[in-house]
């Protein structure tokens, strides 16, 4: 199954990778992708630790910058069905966009990296049923366990359950303050309420085989 469309596919597609192009050789494509992007974060990193801390709006930026290419290493790892470096690389980007939630944008942001970490915990189930999830070390000479084999359901359903509370305090204050969002903040917002939604169509769908029987809440 494809990975769930992100928010930052929709908002920024026309500086993604399109993983799904049929043109041109499948893995040429993907060496490419990967190679882009780990150059990517490397200068990103490399920038930022350069920087000052009188330099707070450029590193600001650059840490924006950076956590969308992780997100984006993190797609790659979703379409080759690598959940755990997918889980790694979102979980790095959920650090970073952490720090800053003072706009909506960011807000949907970080909701937007743990739905794909939930995402990645699901397909993973749906691939390989209840079994742990690893990476492979840096030195390529053993395995990194990332979600044991009882924890995989909770650790799951944590990272939704945070995406969900997030979005629905948004809204929440929204229409307390009597904000008004724009078009494309409402469509970011929108964006979220679809990815949990799908999320609980895909784990209803599977929830039988799991140990933990409590179904996602809904999404209001």
């Amino acid at each position: 199954m494809s990975p769930a469309t992100t928010l930052d596919e929709k908002l920024r597609a026309s500086h993604d990778y399109n993983f799904d192009e049929e043109e041109g050789d499948d893995e040429d494509d993907e060496d490419l992708a990967w190679s882009y992007l780990n150059k990517a974060r490397e200068m990103y990193s490399e920038a930022i630790e350069k920087l000052t801390t009188t330099e707070d709006k450029l590193t600001r930026r650059l840490s924006k910058e950076l956590a969308r290419v992780l997100n984006r290493l993190g797609d790659l790892n979703m379409f080759t069905k690598c959940w755990g470096d997918a889980v790694v690389e979102y979980d790095m980007s959920i650090k970073i966009r952490e720090r800053d939630q003072e706009s909506i944008e960011c807000i949907c942001h970080v909701c937007d990296s743990k739905m794909q970490v939930a995402f990645a915990h699901l397909s993973h189930l749906e691939e390989n049923g209840v079994v742990e999830i690893t990476v492979e070390t840096e030195e390529g000479n053993g395995r990194i366990v990332i979600a044991s084999s009882d924890k995989i359901v909770d650790q799951m359903l944590s990272y939704r359950d945070s995406a969900s509370s997030a979005m629905n305090g948004l809204v929440s204050r929204l229409a307390h303050t009597g904000g008004a969002p724009s078009n494309d903040e409402k469509e970011m917002i929108c964006v979220q309420y679809e990815l949990i939604s799908e999320f609980k169509n895909r784990f209803d769908a599977l929830q039988p085989t799991f140990s933990r029987a409590a179904s996602p809440s809904e999404s209001s």
